[in-house]
This record gives structure tokens, sequence and C-alpha cells, in this order.
């Protein structure tokens, strides 16, 4: 993947790797250009050293976590997301990806659900922006000009929408915190085939060996083997980080430009975005995470699907 050029002065973004805080968005500004080892000097905007002083936080970055600024959005972007769009939340200092399961206050608020916590939070409007990914130097989906912007109000009208009967309990904003695990459960039976969550918001498949307690179950995982590669791996998993094997069929499932899919690594799963479309069935596939773009035959994805509220949601498509 191409690598973007950084000057002194550049306003960027920087993705976090982090534990509690991977895949969030820091603002700030390069103080040195990248140098020999692919790093840039970053100064952050709302991060300090440490809690006594408010000197901001310096520190180096792998060129590939580093992007520019995302461009504003559009005035028909900002007043018109939909249940299962992907948006970003400014929430604790930093942009966070998430999916959109409920519109309030006749869209002033959102309910916006994040995969990596497993969570629902309240949101206010102005705190959220269309998602966007840094692909080959452009943006995507690419901003909207002001003729498009008019555009797509004439297509695409407004529309207020409520999502029926949602089973998460809805947090208020708050700091991520421990605490009883509040989706049903219901669905678990020992034997089931299952997907866990892994490293990134990776899935692997695995079987329900038994009910450890109301919040957690032992799984046993299909596909990957202990230390001693002498047999399956067995693990005790939280409720919030199991679901079920996500519905779809491969011979009527087609893939689009910008789509969110989930490609085969590895023996998981993994959420990517459709960066190119080939012939004969194959896709170019961008990796938020690694930074990478790798191609895929069609039978090696599927579409990214999210388990909320018991309820499968699929991402929509930008405009």
């Amino acid at each position: 993947m191409a690598e973007t050029h950084f000057e002194k002065g550049d306003e960027v973004e920087v993705c976090s790797n982090e534990e509690g805080f991977r895949g969030a968005w820091f603002s700030g500004k390069v103080v040195k250009a990248v140098n020999k080892n692919k790093k840039v000097y970053i100064e952050y905007d709302n991060l300090v050293e440490d809690e006594k002083t408010s000197k901001p936080l310096k520190e180096f970055i792998d060129v590939f976590h580093v992007r520019p600024i995302p461009p504003q959005d559009s005035d028909y972007e900002k007043n018109n997301h939909k249940i299962s769009d992907s948006v970003d939340a400014f929430y604790e200092d930093a942009w966070w990806e998430g999916v959109v399961t409920k519109i309030l206050e006749n869209g002033n608020k959102f309910v916006l659900y994040f995969r990596d916590s497993k969570e629902e939070l309240k949101i206010d409007k102005d705190k959220l922006r269309v998602h966007r990914e840094w692909v080959h130097g452009s943006w995507v989906p690419p901003p909207l000009d002001e003729e498009q912007s008019q555009q797509q109000k004439k297509e695409h009208p407004q529309r207020q929408e409520e999502m029926q009967k949602p089973q998460l309990q809805v947090k208020e904003q708050q700091p991520q915190q421990q605490e009883e695990e509040i989706v049903q459960s219901s669905w678990i039976k020992v034997g089931d085939t299952v997907e866990v969550t892994g490293f990134a918001g990776s899935w692997f498949d695995g079987t329900v060996v038994k009910k450890i307690n109301e919040n957690k179950y032992l799984i046993e995982y299909l596909n990957l083997k202990s230390e001693d590669e002498t047999k399956l791996l067995r693990k005790e998993v939280e409720i919030k980080c199991i679901r079920p094997i996500p519905p779809y069929n491969p011979k009527l499932e087609s893939y689009s430009l910008l789509q969110e899919v989930d490609a085969e690594i590895s023996n998981g799963w993994w959420c990517g975005v459709i960066s190119k479309v080939l012939s004969d069935s194959k896709y170019i596939v961008f990796f938020r995470e690694s930074s990478e773009e790798l191609e895929y035959d069609h039978s090696q994805l599927r579409p990214h699907q999210d388990w909320v509220g018991g309820k499968w949601v699929r991402a929509s498509m930008a405009p």
C-alpha cells in the first residue's frame, strides 16, 4: 500500500493499538516528518504525558498508523445517519467506529453499537461523523461536494427510523467498566457451534462445551490448538464475546466497492472493506488494523454482520 507523505505541522489522526483503545483515532500534529524507520513524531491534541501535567504527549508512530484529518461531512451527511450506518463517534478524546442501532429525539441522539467493547451507548448528533477509511491516498467513501450533497437530498429524502424492541440495555455515556452482562444468552446451548471474538475483532469457530455461570462458557475452538499442539484449545469466554454463526449463502451473495466484508485469514474471519472489484469473482480487501490490502476469491468472503440485541445487523452501503 502506498505511503502517505507528511510534513511538519500537518494535522493528522493516529490509530491506537493499545488494549482498550484499539481502533480509536486521536488527533494531533506532525512535529517531525517521516524518518528512515518509517516513523512520524506526533504531538497529540488531547493526550498528555501524565495526569500531573498538561504537557501534550509526543511520540514516534509508525507512518501506517497515521492519516490526514478526514474531510468535514456535508450537510446531507450530517443530517442523514440511518440505522446500520457505520459512523465515528467522538468519545473520551478520540473517534471510535460504531454502528447506528437506534435513532432518538428526532435524530438529535443516536444509539451506537461498538464492536470492540460489545457495548451500546447514546451519542449526541454533533459528536458523529461518517466513517471513512484512508486507502491509496483517498477517502473511502469519498466526501460529497455541494452539488452531490444537493443531489443526495433529492434522491434520498431524510428518514428518521426507530429500531423495534432493542434487547440490549442502552447505557449513558460513561467509561467502559466491568459489570453484569445484560445480553440474553438463552440461545446458547451445550454442543452449539458458535463464533468467538479474538484479536482486533476477528472471529473464530468453536463448540460450547459447558456453561460456567450466567456470563461465561467453556469453548473448544475448532481450528486453534493448545500451546503444546496436542489438542484443540479450550478457553472460558464471556457471553459478550460469543455469537451464533452468521447466516449467509455464498451462492447468493455479491460484493460491491466499499462494502464491509469478513475475509478468511489464519482459520478466522477478519473485517475489511472492498477497495477494488476485480474480474473472475475476485476482490481486493483493505484491512484497517494492518493497513494492508489482500486479494480474495469470492468463496473466501462473507458479508460483515454484527450480532446486536439478539439480531444480525449488516452495515449499510455509503450513498
